[in-house]
């Protein structure tokens, strides 16, 4: 009897590392790059508000207030729901009228260089003040917004806390950036949390068996995908899972220009780190690109996307699978057919298909 027990518990050991399932010194080398997180926390040098508590009280006021709008019923936090992940579940955002694309997360905002589905903005405060200018969204200008926060007394003290002057003692340029740079203090404090992800790769660079025997199997194997067939990483790689590039995907009918009009827009930007109103002039990042930028969109994050759907700068796919499944199997005709070809159709399988989605989702809490 104990020599049968041993031989079945040699059996049952040999089934188990059969079974077991191990990623290459290469792939590993992937996955490091692929963190830490949280990431540590850099001030804005174009911000002379970044971090500070004071900034990110004010700025918190002006996200959840609807004061900042001609009706005073359109606000940041209407458009961004902090149980969505900060944005709003629709296909495409609705201000005081239709955006006309998907509203998309704060998570992780202060890790980007660009701002919006087009890059319009090359800093956090810049894409602040746009849509509290915007018609579409809360439709303000200069002078109203200087208008409101001198008039609500709780916003003057805050304002006051902040700069150290009266909002009346400044004109309505002065006041309207302000007003973004604090939006943008408090934005810079939406960090997305440790996901299973995270403890799998902490655990895979410490050799912590628990850890890694936790991460799910299917999960493994999207990951591996991931990395290797699908070359998901070649625009999602860092610890933010994005590069911050502007890429033409081969979605069909899109009659939006995308990065081409974002450049446009960014040219008559008088809010970009190279102008007046930047605390530490700088040209930016660079606004040239290898790639096609007509109906080009910037690559998201991945982080926290369970709760971010639906997908992409039009918000067409309501679910992941269908977002991979695009991957998969798009019509390389809808391809720009100049410049540099980064994508072809991945021809997955359906099981490969749902071991991606299996591994994305380990990329939320």
């Amino acid at each position: 009897m104990v020599r049968f027990v041993t031989c079945l518990l040699f059996a049952i050991s040999l089934c188990s590392n059969a079974s077991a399932f191990s990623f290459s010194d290469k792939e590993i080398e992937q996955i490091r790059s692929l963190g830490p997180w949280p990431q540590a926390f850099t001030s804005d040098a174009s911000n002379r508000f970044s971090g500070r508590a004071e900034a990110i009280a004010f700025g918190k006021l002006l996200f959840e207030t609807e004061d900042l709008s001609p009706d005073r019923d359109q606000g940041c936090s209407i458009c961004h729901q902090a149980n969505r992940a900060f944005t709003d579940g629709l296909n495409l955002g609705q201000g005081i009228a239709g955006v006309g694309r998907n509203t998309p997360s704060l998570f992780d905002v202060r890790l980007r260089q660009w701002y919006g589905w087009s890059g319009q903005s090359d800093t956090l405060w810049s894409a602040s003040i746009r849509p509290i200018l915007d018609p579409r969204e809360m439709g303000m200008s200069p002078e109203s917004v200087r208008e409101r926060v001198s008039e609500i007394n709780e916003f003057s003290l805050a304002y006051q806390t902040m700069t150290g002057e009266n909002p009346r003692d400044h004109n309505e340029d002065q006041v309207l950036v302000n007003v973004g740079k604090a939006l943008a203090a408090f934005q810079e404090t939406l960090n997305s949390q440790v996901t299973a992800f995270d403890r799998f790769r902490k655990g895979l660079l410490e050799a912590d068996k628990v850890a890694i025997d936790e991460y799910p199997k299917n999960a493994k194997r999207g990951l591996r995908l991931f990395l290797g067939k699908a070359n998901c990483v070649r625009c999602h790689d860092g610890p933010n899972f994005a590069l911050d590039e502007f890429h033409n995907i081969g979605l069909p009918d899109v009659d939006d220009e995308g990065r081409d009009s974002g450049l446009d827009i960014l040219a008559a930007n008088p809010w970009v780190k190279s102008g007046a109103f930047s605390d530490q002039k700088s040209d930016g990042p660079d606004r040239t690109s290898p790639h096609e930028t007509l109906k080009a969109f910037r690559v998201p994050s991945l982080r926290g996307l369970s709760k971010t759907a639906p997908y992409m700068h039009d918000g067409r796919f309501e679910t992941l699978l269908e977002a991979v499944s695009h991957y998969s199997d798009f019509d390389e005709q809808d391809l720009p057919q100049t410049g540099e070809k980064i994508l072809e159709p991945l021809g997955l399988t359906h099981r490969q298909i749902d071991q991606l989605v299996a591994f994305l989702m380990t990329l939320s809490e």
